[in-house]
């Protein structure tokens, strides 16, 4: 092809790409929701401009979906994003705005967005953004900003160290890391003494890596931390700087010439640049070099370092322009400037110089250097001066030079203040905005000019403006901001607001808010009202009902119902509002209306003249009051759990924070009903009750078990309504003898089954913490309702974490039935190493040539000698199990009775269900746990009849309930496991996880998605999708990843079959083994997919149809109490009613097998737990041992909810026969 065949060529490709970006273009603006959400993934990888404007715009969009789409396909495009910014400004107003978004991912993304691709205004906005109103905002604002050292931003972040929300101030530690910033290192030696144990961490770790020498004091007081993880922290700063040992030898090198003058220079900058930030102490222990004498190795750097620096202006006198040149002298001057123990004669000289060098990037840096320095020579601030009103890039820092030699002067006036104030009528908004932050608090001499910026067009100027109007003292800044609360500009009233409502206890203008409640002009006297109640010290004040009250008679009609409005907040919520949640603005006009004049008049009751009032503000009061009861209060017919302590014998409640006295007899006291202010449950409004006909009306137990305090035997009976809160029932308990921290479990059961599992701790001991309980799960399905089956849980083994870290066992199996044991983690994980080694070994045999083959080869099957003898050994290893928990009870023998009397007489298996307070139990491999006694080896059992009748296929297709013979020693029988003998469930418990009892869709056939890889044997797949089809209908076929994941969005799942490999691939940087599944062909995603997946699907996905996740690959289930993350937890945390997943790897064809049998007992209406249980009998009839290695992670009382198999079947011929 010639040359013009290329540029033809080249102009259809052109010519096409516009068009697909024209079309790109048109889906983003599409009126659907599902095509802007699909084009926003497409356009990821689009690198067209007006593209990537698109998305950026889209981060705005009215839709939450279409917002994390957008910010999704914007995460990793950060540098294509800069060019777009710097043309389009008004996308910087888009993305400020995105920060308000609820999803904390698609404000998190904007806020990065703006640090990385919008400049230097994009940074400047967050760092207005630390003023919102809102605290999620400004916690975003100050993650965004993390690790930027532009001077006003530094300024903002360490007035952020002062705010009233400990996740703002910990945000903006974290952002601090490394600071030499005086004013945030003073800050953060603040934080050091914060009441908040996470925010004195967050500021040690930031002090840690800062070498300012405030640093280190505020580090030496943390070390006498309360809290480990503070002073481990703080020791680890102390200690971070290694001895610099290779040092004296390069200096020897670089002062004996054996570099030239630029080499000198480049080796100091870039060889020894991580040391020149190092402080002075850290060279006391380096050798001084021969021929220095006692000068530190420090001092001989950054002496070599600024000769360096002189001799590259001797050897070129006009300077270098080169990029290399520059990026030396830039580098240098940032090496100079950050070492404050530097000669200064000749530090200062060279910093000085470079501020008239003709690269911006190096004037910027020795400004940069001059500031950190403190070094504002007469020279310097005149350079200042000039820059800061014309300079290019160095302004900034410029600015900030100003900004520290005016602080040093103790905030005089002269040229720095003339400078920074003139600086606020500057046309750029950015320069605007950076003198505001920097004059805060405003200094009496520029108040009049910062109240004259409150009338600024950029809102961020408008915000930084008021903030430093409102930390000023100066009764005229105070004046300002009062008539700014009644401006008609809507930006200057809230900026406004925001202010006297964020500013600081101790400063005058509360004081002077409380004085304007007296002002004569009505407007000032409700604005004044309208931001006191914003703020939490005035809420709380006990004047404050006093002060309302006597407004509520105000001869204003505005004045009334400002304050009508405030009690009415008062006296409807029981905790003060907090400052984040909006508080709706009733806005203030001269003339109010004559409706709402006579609707509140002193005495007539206010809130039901509003109600049959008409009227401007009458219908603005109403939509206040309907969106308040509708907001943050849980409907009227939920009920929770409360409870609290009282003293025996009396109904005197013992205050949550108060130590409880040890040995000391008292009453636990526990309701069923609406929300409690003095409830000692913290998260009950999190974890209601089942809205469900069978738990009203009917009779609950409450079981108590503890290690440390005593508690009755016996369940506790607690009788719950039809309606309305139960009767308060009060259960005696003793604390221990000796102080401790005391935990004890609270467990209430409806028929058997776990409705609520919580944990009490207190304090107990002269020096104890008080007491609180924390819910740690809540069933969310109704646990007696029409489609449950007949019975409950049998036997519930739950555990909570005792105090010296082991696992409590607590096994509870009805009224008389309960035993304790212990089992750390150590145990579980070599319990689970021993077990899936021994199924392993079942399964898999090593041929001479060393390739690996399955022993049960292509039936599935093995003789059924060779499948006793591996009973055996299974059953060795199951004993010794049991030993290791169950016998550690102390009454095996009677929990062997008490299950085998279950499926006696209920003539159907027991079902085990276990819980606990994490995850880590539901990893002990209880399928395998053998309680028959044994002893001796192998050949020493004697085979059970039942074994060998099963094996011959004399008991039919159904798997025996029980055994009928008995069980004397070295008896050798399948039911002597629990996963043949019982139907053992394992749910991920937690308040996250869904509690369901049901899955699928009520009716109908089942619907379901099979994702698999097409590596498999492709005769083996084809024939088990096949056969899955006569169970399950329809079935959606997923070999690609983009295919599964449009298929879980989708809401009509019953059942997400995975038939494909499971695999460990190192996470990078650590080389933890992160679980993966294979779709399609070497396509590959973890669990943490699944939350980037799910953060597109609504917020109650899996809300009314919940499927069950069937994961039929090796290593599926595979959890460890050390497991990080794993597909089980996710699935069911995102709304999954269950999973079965297998314990080790699996030969294809006996993984199939295992599947279908399975989900033809599903398919038949079969519980899940029965389903699997049915699923290893009947391989066991073939000889294969491997249903024991599936894992089913649900409720035991877990069942379909379509319809079964023999229902459709029955009434599809009833159709027939009808026609």
């Amino acid at each position: 092809m010639g040359l013009g065949g290329h540029r033809m060529q080249r102009g259809r490709r052109g010519a096409d790409a516009s068009d697909a970006a024209a079309g790109l273009l048109a889906a983003l603006g599409s009126e659907r929701v599902e095509r802007r959400c699909a084009a926003a993934g497409v356009a990821a990888r689009s690198r067209d401009r007006a593209v990537l404007g698109a998305l950026v715009r889209m981060v705005g969009d009215s839709s939450a979906q279409v917002r994390a789409s957008a910010a999704d396909a914007l995460a990793g495009r950060r540098a294509d994003l800069v060019r777009t910014l710097a043309d389009e400004r008004t996308l910087l107003s888009v993305l400020e705005g995105a920060l308000l978004d609820s999803d904390r991912t698609v404000a998190l993304t904007a806020g990065l967005i703006l640090r990385y691709s919008g400049g230097a205004p994009g940074r400047r906005r967050l760092a207005s953004a630390l003023l919102h109103r809102t605290s999620a905002v400004r916690a975003t604002a100050a993650d965004a900003l993390r690790g930027c050292v532009e001077p006003a931003v530094v300024t903002a972040l360490s007035e952020a160290l002062r705010d009233r929300r400990p996740g703002v101030r910990r945000a903006a530690a974290r952002a601090l890391v490394g600071t030499a910033h005086d004013g945030a290192v003073a800050g953060l030696g603040r934080l050091v003494a914060d009441v908040d144990t996470e925010t004195r961490a967050a500021a040690v770790e930031a002090l840690s890596q800062s070498w300012n020498e405030g640093a280190g004091e505020a580090l030496a007081s943390a070390a006498d931390d309360a809290e480990p993880v503070v002073r481990e922290g703080a020791a680890k700063g102390l200690e971070r700087h290694a001895a610099l040992a290779r040092l004296p030898r390069l200096l020897d090198h670089l002062e004996r010439g054996g570099l030239p003058a630029r080499g000198a220079a480049e080796t100091l900058v870039w060889l020894l640049g991580p040391h020149l930030h190092a402080t002075p102490e850290d060279f006391q222990d380096a050798r001084a070099c021969p021929g220095s004498g006692a000068a530190p190795a420090r001092q001989r750097v950054l002496t070599a370092l600024a000769r360096a620096l002189d001799a590259d202006a001797e050897a070129a006198p006009e300077a270098d322009t080169t990029d290399g040149g520059v990026e030396l002298r830039t580098a240098a001057m940032a090496a100079l400037g950050s070492a404050p123990d530097a000669p200064a004669a000749v530090a200062d000289a060279a910093l000085v110089s470079g501020i008239a060098d003709p690269a911006p990037t190096v004037r910027a840096a020795a400004f940069r250097g001059l500031w950190l320095r403190g070094s504002a020579t007469p020279e310097a601030v005149r350079a200042a001066v000039t820059a800061v009103a014309g300079g290019a890039g160095e302004w900034e820092w410029a600015a900030a030079l100003l900004c520290g030699a005016w602080e040093r002067s103790g905030r005089e006036t002269g040229a720095e203040l003339n400078a920074l104030t003139a600086l606020l009528r500057h046309p750029d908004a950015e320069r605007r905005l950076t003198a505001a932050l920097c004059l805060c608090p405003a200094p009496e001499e520029a108040v009049e000019e910062v109240a004259v910026a409150l009338d600024d067009d950029d809102s961020a100027v408008r915000r930084a403006a008021a903030a430093s109007l409102a930390a000023c003292g100066s009764p005229f800044a105070h004046e300002a901001l009062l008539f700014a609360l009644v401006r008609p500009d809507a930006g200057v009233r809230t900026a406004a607001e925001d202010a006297c409502a964020d500013a600081a206890t101790d400063l005058a203008l509360p004081v002077r808010l409380e004085a304007a409640l007296r002002d004569p002009m009505p407007q000032v006297r409700v604005a004044a009202l309208r931001a006191l109640g914003r703020r939490a010290d005035w809420r709380g004040d006990r004047r404050a009902p006093e002060v309302i009250e006597e407004l509520l008679h105000d001869g204003s009609a505005v004045v009334r119902l400002q304050a009508a409005y405030e009690r009415r907040l008062r006296t409807t919520r029981a905790a003060p509002p907090k400052r984040d949640q909006e508080r709706a603005e009733i806005p203030y006009a001269t003339r109010p209306h004559p409706a709402t004049v006579g609707a509140i008049e002193p005495g007539e009751g206010y809130g039901r003249r509003l109600t049959e009032a008409s009227g401007p503000f009458a219908e603005v009061w109403r939509a206040h009051r309907d969106a308040f009861h509708s907001r943050g209060k849980p409907p009227a017919d939920r009920r929770h759990l409360n409870t609290w302590l009282c003293e025996a014998g009396t109904s005197e409640r013992v205050a949550r924070s108060a130590p409880l006295r040890c040995g000391t007899p008292y009453e636990l006291a526990l309701n069923i009903g609406p929300l409690m202010d003095d409830s000692a449950v913290l998260n009950s409004r999190e974890s209601p009750l089942p809205d469900t006909p069978s738990v009203a009306g009917s009779r609950l137990h409450v079981l108590l078990l503890s290690d440390d305090f005593d508690v009755p035997d016996e369940p506790w009976p607690l009788d719950i309504p039809v309606s309305g809160p139960s009767a308060t029932a009060r259960i005696p308990v003793r604390t221990p003898v000796g102080p401790r921290s005391a935990l004890l479990h609270l467990w209430l059961f409806a028929d058997r089954t776990l409705l609520v599992a919580a944990v009490l701790r207190a304090g107990v001991g002269a020096e104890g913490h008080g007491y609180h309980v924390v819910v740690g799960h809540t069933l969310g399905a109704d646990p007696l309702g029409p489609a449950r089956p007949s019975h409950g849980t049998d036997v519930l083994v739950h555990s909570g974490i005792g105090r010296d870290g082991e696992h409590r066992i607590a096994v509870y199996g009805g009224p008389g039935h309960r035993f304790a044991a212990s089992l750390n983690d150590a145990r579980a994980l070599e319990a689970l190493k021993i077990a899936r080694t021994a199924l392993v070994a079942a399964h898999f045999t090593t041929a001479r040539d060393g390739r690996v083959h399955s022993r049960y080869g292509p039936t599935g099957a093995l003789p059924p000698a060779a499948a006793r003898d591996d009973l055996a050994r299974l059953a060795r290893l199951g004993r010794r199990l049991y030993t290791m928990v169950v016998l550690s009870i102390g009454r095996g023998a009677e929990l062997d009775a008490m299950l085998r009397d279950t499926a006696r007489v209920t003539g159907r298996p027991a079902r085990i269900q276990i819980t606990g307070e994490e995850t880590r139990l539901a990893a002990f491999p209880w399928q395998l746990v053998y309680d028959i006694p044994c002893a001796g080896g192998e050949t020493a059992l004697q085979d059970c009849p039942l074994l060998g009748d099963w094996l011959a296929g004399r008991l039919g297709d159904k798997p025996p309930a029980s055994c009928p013979h008995p069980h004397p020693e070295n008896t050798l029988c399948p039911s002597g496991f629990w996963g043949f003998a019982h139907e053992v469930a394992a749910p991920v418990w937690g308040p996250t996880a869904s509690g369901a009892l049901e899955f699928g869709a009520r009716g109908g056939r089942p619907d379901a998605v099979v994702a698999f890889s097409t590596t498999l044997d492709a005769t083996l797949r084809q024939g088990h999708l096949d056969r899955l089809n006569g169970r399950l209908d329809p079935v959606e076929k997923c070999p690609t990843i983009p295919g599964l994941r449009a298929s879980l969005a989708s809401t009509s799942r019953d059942v997400v079959y995975f038939y494909c490999h499971g695999r460990r691939r190192p996470l990078p940087g650590s080389g933890y083994p992160e679980p993966t599944l294979e779709i399609g062909r070497d396509e590959e995603f973890a669990p943490d997919d699944l939350y980037t997946w799910a953060q597109s699907w609504p917020r109650e996905h899996w809300g009314d149809n919940r499927p069950l996740v069937v994961m039929n690959g090796c290593h599926t289930g595979e959890l460890t109490p050390h497991t990080l993350v794993d597909f089980v937890t996710v699935f069911q945390h995102l709304g999954a009613a269950g999973c079965v997943a297998t314990e080790i790897a699996l030969e294809q064809s006996v993984a199939g097998r295992a599947a279908e049998l399975m989900i033809g007992e599903l398919a038949r209406g079969r519980p899940v737990v029965e389903a699997v249980r049915t699923m290893r009998w009947l391989l066991l009839r073939m000889g294969n041992l491997m249903g024991l290695a599936y894992t089913p992670y649900c409720h035991s009382g877990l069942v379909p909810g379509f319809e079964p198999e023999p229902v459709r079947a029955a009434r599809s011929t009833a159709g027939g026969d009808g026609g």
